[in-house]
């Protein structure tokens, strides 16, 4: 879960600011995902280990990127997480689905705090 995407490439506002996207209608985006564990046999260690599910780009957001990931709706979380799933789920996101703003530059920036929650407010 996310409560938004950010992406480096392609677009930029006249003064070099770049887009953010988030679900008008939902504060958090569900993104499909996988995960498994391994154990080390020699130390017993069990590390784990998770991945976003990615799928090209709608026309929304190939503007952005010519990927995105894969968001689910609430009508798929139970199939998802179940399993039975198919390729039906592994669909890019509808047009209507995210709005896009510009954020501050200081997004990306070492120099920025983690804790700095103005950094996605639109500028």
């Amino acid at each position: 879960m996310s409560s938004l995407m950010w992406q480096r490439h392609r677009i930029r506002t006249q003064d070099g600011r770049r887009p953010a996207c988030r679900q008008p209608q939902s504060p958090i985006l569900s993104i499909a995902g996988i995960w498994n564990e391994w154990t080390n046999r020699e130390t017993g260690e069990v590390l784990k280990f998770c991945a976003m599910i990615i799928t090209e780009s709608n026309a929304f957001t190939a503007q952005v990127h010519d990927r995105m990931p894969v968001l689910l709706q609430p009508e798929t979380f139970d199939v998802w997480l179940s399993g039975k799933a198919g390729e039906e789920v592994l669909r890019p996101a509808q047009e209507n689905m995210l709005r896009r703003w510009p954020v501050s530059r200081r997004v990306n920036s070492s120099r920025t705090s983690d804790e700095d929650a103005s950094l996605i407010d639109a500028v």
